[in-house]
């Protein structure tokens, strides 16, 4: 089953957006904390671009939601510092390529 079955490509944007901001658990010690910022949290907002990347190429993201590019270079361009940084970046370039290719 996809996504069109039961939700809109403009609603899927907005739950990934929303899963990527994952708010902390309560109740964790420093240890606790980091270790879930770094395999919570970050594996979290690496899979939430990666499913940007491929909606991008394999799923004609562009095509489907003309408003998406610049929603999601909106939100691309929020994500400054961390690994996640450089995943952002790249899919920056990947909306720019394909935006010419459709212009064309």
């Amino acid at each position: 089953m996809t996504f069109p079955s039961f939700m809109s490509p403009g609603a899927l944007f907005d739950a990934l957006v929303e899963y990527y901001d994952l708010p902390e658990p309560e109740g964790l010690d420093v240890a606790e904390l980091e270790d879930w910022l770094e395999r919570g949290r970050g594996r979290t907002q690496r899979k939430v671009l990666e499913i940007f990347g491929d909606w991008l190429q394999a799923n004609h993201l562009l095509e489907q939601e003309p408003n998406a590019g610049g929603r999601l270079t909106e939100f691309l361009k929020s994500i400054t510092s961390g690994p996640s940084s450089k995943l952002s970046k790249l899919i920056q370039d990947q909306i720019k390529d394909l935006a010419r290719d459709l212009s064309f």
